[in-house]
């Protein structure tokens, strides 16, 4: 499915609120002679409907991952409608403020809480948690348990937000059409709340493993695990998250990509030591318990999409693991579809796969296998890359490593002449 069509809908979605907007008026010479009370009901209205979207976009479903094309990509919609429709919903009473002026006893009904007046209250409710969660988020730094605690509060505002239009005299009241479009996806929203709060923490580690080994090399964890019941089924490529309980858990987890392939019957994985949080798996033992949730990603997928293109895949660090599954699946099944594989690194004792890469690359003519120390030839460049592999014009370029090493190459790449539509790769900060 094509990466946009989870940006059409949601722009769709704006553009068909903002037309029941117009069609709700049986006299639309008012959006010219009350300016800003037609700019406070529009951003009121499209304030609401972002909001609710992101709290639908939030549910780790397989059909909004392919919508957007990855599970990153889909939370950076979330990020993105929240944050819109959260400045929205706050610009909301303030137009209404400024369509009021100079009549201040007017002004001070939309800004000051009456609990006599239910559907100004509730109004009210959302928009004085919504200011508190900014200040807090902008200008005060919390430990990220606490700010997670707190932005389960939207869920408040989502509540209040709702009651707030359904009782409103108004577009929404007067126009059904408005109201259903208005209450079903404040209704949804709710609804996807209610499910991330209390079904998906009972449902997210569905599949059960037991840990098969666990062996720390340098700064790394490498980590082996043997089902208990039923098998993951996975492609090389995509990542999963995992809970030991008592010794490794934190909220949703980390991402952490699989570094097996999935004949080998067992589920691999490389963890890179970056705080306190994945120094705890340390402490996991043989024979643990662990949770996996998943899978997700789709950065492999132009790999077995467009098997006649040829592919560029270029690891920094710890990026290296998804390419492992993807390096075995392209030796096993014999394909002669040109691959190339990059892995960049600050010094050789960083470089804890690269045997294992070597000898599986030894066993394909059609695989070009580079180690990168940077130390000794300096950061990994586009114009590096396209030596190593002047077919890269052509190819399919899999980029995995540190954000600003994917978005430097990415912009090199670019620049060069390669289509943004051959460049792929996908983005972890999205967690935490």
């Amino acid at each position: 499915m094509n990466k946009s069509a989870g940006w059409f809908g949601i722009w769709s979605v704006v553009f068909i609120t903002v037309n029941l907007y117009f069609f709700s008026k049986s006299d639309v010479s008012v959006l010219m002679t009350r300016p800003f009370l037609s700019l406070g009901q529009v951003t009121g209205l499209v304030g609401i409907i972002l909001l609710s979207l992101s709290f639908i976009l939030a549910l780790r479903s397989a059909f909004i991952d392919k919508l957007f094309g990855g599970l990153d990509k889909s939370y950076t919609a979330h990020h993105m409608t929240g944050g819109i429709g959260t400045m929205l919903t706050v610009l909301h009473p303030m137009f209404f403020v400024l369509q009021s002026l100079p009549n201040t006893q007017s002004a001070l009904r939309f800004i000051v809480p009456d609990i006599r007046n239910p559907a100004y209250l509730t109004g009210m409710i959302a928009l004085s948690i919504l200011i508190v969660l900014i200040v807090l988020t902008l200008y005060v730094r919390l430990p990220y348990h606490i700010w997670r605690s707190l932005h389960q509060w939207m869920g408040a505002v989502m509540i209040s937000s709702g009651i707030h239009a359904a009782l409103i005299s108004s577009d929404v009241s007067r126009y059904l059409p408005l109201r259903i479009w208005v209450l079903g996806f404040s209704g949804a929203a709710l609804l996807a709340a209610l499910y991330m709060r209390f079904i998906y923490p009972i449902l997210k580690f569905r599949h059960v493993y037991e840990v098969l080994s666990i062996e720390r090399t340098g700064d790394m964890f490498d980590i082996r695990l043997k089902p208990k019941g039923r098998t993951m089924k996975f492609f090389p490529g995509q990542f999963a998250f995992l809970s030991v309980p008592g010794v490794f858990e934190s909220g949703n987890g980390h991402p952490f990509s699989i570094v097996s392939h999935p004949s080998e019957g067992i589920l691999r994985f490389g963890i890179k030591i970056s705080g306190d949080h994945t120094l705890r798996l340390r402490e996991v033992k043989k024979g643990d318990t662990v949770y996996v949730q998943g899978p997700y990603g789709r950065l492999a997928e132009p790999y077995f999409i467009q098997k006649s293109r040829p592919v560029v895949c270029v690891a920094g660090g710890i990026g290296i693991t998804p390419f492992l599954g993807l390096l075995r699946q392209h030796v096993d099944s014999k394909s002669e579809q040109p691959l190339t594989l990059i892995y960049s690194v600050r010094s050789t004792s960083e470089a804890v796969y690269h045997d294992e890469i070597q000898s599986l690359a030894l066993c394909s003519s059609a695989v070009c296998y580079r180690l990168h120390v940077t130390k000794a030839e300096g950061r990994i460049t586009a114009e590096a890359i396209t030596r190593i592999s002047p077919n890269v014009f052509a190819a399919n370029i899999l980029l995995c490593g540190p954000e600003a090493m994917m978005i430097g190459l990415r912009d090199q790449f670019m620049r060069r002449g390669v289509r943004q539509a051959r460049i792929h790769y996908e983005n972890f900060a999205f967690i935490g």
